[in-house]
């Protein structure tokens, strides 16, 4: 046997050395799926001589694309071993790229419009349809409209009652759709919608695409939405697939992911073959045992059992009445952790969601303490302030056609311009309906301060015009930084510098490409606290990560039913009831398996599932 597949047990072997057409790999918490998948590439690569390029890998996040594509790199003793490993949006943004594809379907251009752009273009509607008194009546925000048209485009949108906001809602809708198109920009989640769009339109197109692949590997299968799937399915023709997923851990249905393409895919494949890994190497059976008889009490699953030779303490399960009495519970416990020499970074508190007086008593008590805390995606590098000055520049730089990135240069830089100044713009493009603002800057004859302050634009990226696409990306980064951000306080300087280490770090490991691809990269950025610190998230945060010490805590009498207005209105007993409480089971199961040696879990004994657990644990 080759000695880089020594290490696999039994399954994991099995499912490398398999050579069906479609394989499913249910791979239970901390079994070891993503080193089952590097090894099955670098398997067909060494042994089966598959080109590399051949060989497609789709997951969710950039960091499990980064994990992925690193492990076969270090393998292979190659900074770029050639193997496309992508995310779903990088997938269909590829496939949208490729010859200017997305000209096809309308587009100019392929600008990614992101949060801050999106309630620009809604704002401006309101604005200049004289609608914010009836956005108010409806007590609606920007963001919470936004998240209604999220949930219209994901086919998630229950219909109001109000029949006047169901207009409102629908005019705002339409116009916001148009506004979008006209400015030729793209929502990150119509990417994949898009690429589908396309490949139906062009089946030959399509074919190129399917017979570019010999083998796709799809990880987390199970947090497959509609068209996620159907993109899969689409490219999926004469080459092979192996999907990897563990229903278990479906988590994501609130966002449009359904487990039952994971579930259906082997009666979808009649030859398929079902391939169980089962083996934990994270967690010690004690806490298997409690997470593996927890989750059984969901119906219609595919069964399984996680066995491990670890053996450790029993998990403790603490009924408590008062959230301050579970904060102190919490702190002393800390406390005794590290009077014992754990490291602060191996505990991990994981919250349910972000209750602001629960948090803010458990921060205050480690403040006066002077324990360390991090809060892991409370304030990612990217929504600094700072940073997204310095993406709107990085943008602009790009193409001087992106109206969301100016307007923030406008602004927020030390150009000498202002919000004055932006109105004025704004104002013409409504009026004589102009939609690129660096047009209007330039060549609007009738305004000549615009045309005065334009030459300040210009000058600024003609200062980089020599910093084309062929200079390294953290060479135009740093000189962007030097040239703008000099009189930035110390503070912010600093995140500055992190953003340009991590360029560097990523220039190290993966070589060169261009800016804009380094800032289609880093738009799925996400912080995860390094540094000595107790480490506090959302259980949803959680998912990918493992700690030695986990508590899993605020599990008060409401919950799962996360929102009181729909508390009495949601039946325990009919389809929608049981599909919430499973769903909130399979996310607890998923922040219990975390823990690798020490698991607390800490709610009131009102809590369903705290009773449940204690059920349990009796038997056991």
């Amino acid at each position: 046997m080759y000695n880089y597949l020594n290490t696999l047990n039994e399954e994991q072997l099995e499912a490398v050395l398999s050579d069906e057409d479609e394989i499913m790999l249910v791979a239970g918490a901390g079994t070891g799926k993503t080193n089952t998948i590097v090894k099955k590439i670098i398997y067909l690569i060494k042994e089966q001589r598959v080109i590399p390029y051949n060989i497609l890998a789709v997951t969710f996040t950039n960091k499990a694309v980064r994990e992925i594509r690193e492990r076969v790199n270090n393998s292979l003793c190659t900074n770029h071993s050639g193997v496309v490993v992508n995310t779903f949006h990088q997938l269909a943004k590829s496939i949208l790229d490729k010859d200017d594809n997305y000209q096809l379907l309308g587009y100019k251009s392929l600008k990614i419009l992101e949060d801050e752009g999106r309630e620009k273009i809604l704002d401006k509607i309101i604005k200049y349809n004289d609608m914010y008194n009836r956005v108010n009546e409806f007590n609606k925000t920007i963001k919470g409209l936004l998240i209604d048209f999220n949930a219209k485009k994901n086919n998630r949108y229950i219909e109001s009652s109000n029949k006047e906001y169901e207009e409102l809602f629908k005019q705002l809708y339409h116009a916001y759709v148009l506004e979008v198109f006209a400015n030729g920009y793209i929502e990150l989640d119509d990417l994949v919608n898009l690429a589908i769009v396309l490949l139906e339109r062009y089946p030959e197109m399509r074919k190129e695409v399917s017979e570019a692949f010999d083998y796709i590997f799809v990880d987390e299968y199970q947090d497959v939405n509609k068209e996620q799937y159907k993109l899969i399915k689409l490219l999926k023709d004469k080459n092979k697939i192996l999907i990897v997923g563990d229903e278990d851990q479906a988590i994501y249905g609130w966002r449009g992911s359904n487990s039952k393409y994971f579930k259906d895919f082997e009666n979808e494949y009649k030859n398929c073959k079902v391939i169980k890994l089962e083996r934990n190497y994270r967690s010690t059976q004690q806490i298997l045992n409690l997470a593996d008889n927890f989750i059984k009490q969901n119906k219609n699953r595919i069964d399984k059992t996680l066995r491990t030779d670890k053996v450790g303490i029993i998990p403790e399960i603490q009924e408590i009445k008062t959230k301050e009495n579970q904060v102190e519970f919490i702190f002393n416990k800390i406390l005794e952790l590290t009077n014992c020499n754990v490291n602060k970074n191996d505990i991990a508190i994981l919250i349910r969601n972000r209750d602001f007086d629960y948090l803010s008593d458990l921060k205050l008590k480690f403040v006066k303490n002077d324990i360390g805390y991090a809060m892991v995606g409370e304030f990612p590098l990217l929504k600094r302030k700072i940073i997204k000055d310095l993406m709107a520049v990085l943008k602009f730089l790009i193409t001087d056609t992106d109206n969301i990135s100016l307007s923030r240069i406008i602004k927020n830089m030390k150009l000498g311009l202002g919000e004055q100044f932006y109105n004025k713009i704004e104002e013409i493009s409504v009026q004589e309906n102009i939609k690129g603002y660096y047009q209007i800057m330039k060549n609007h004859e009738e305004y000549k301060e615009l045309k005065r302050y334009s030459s300040k634009i210009e000058k600024f990226a003609d200062k980089f015009k020599d910093y084309n696409m062929e200079k390294s990306f953290v060479i135009i980064i740093e000189k962007v930084v030097e040239e703008f951000f000099e009189e930035v306080l110390i503070s912010e300087y600093h995140y500055l510098q992190e953003f340009i280490r991590e360029a560097n770090r990523y220039y190290e490991k993966n070589g060169y490409m261009t800016l804009n691809e380094y800032l289609d990269y880093i738009q799925y950025f996400k912080d995860i606290g390094k540094s000595d610190k107790v480490q506090i998230m959302t259980m949803h945060a959680s998912k990918g990560l493992e700690y030695k010490n986990v508590f899993v805590v605020n599990l008060h009498e409401n919950y799962p039913y996360l929102y009181k207005a729909n508390y009495d209105k949601l039946d325990k007993n009919d389809l929608a009831g049981i599909q919430v409480i499973e769903e909130e089971r399979r996310l607890l199961y998923v922040a219990m398996t975390r823990a690798k040696e020490r698991l607390f879990i800490v709610g009131n004994s009102d809590n369903m599932f705290i009773k449940e657990l204690k059920e349990i644990q009796e038997i056991l």
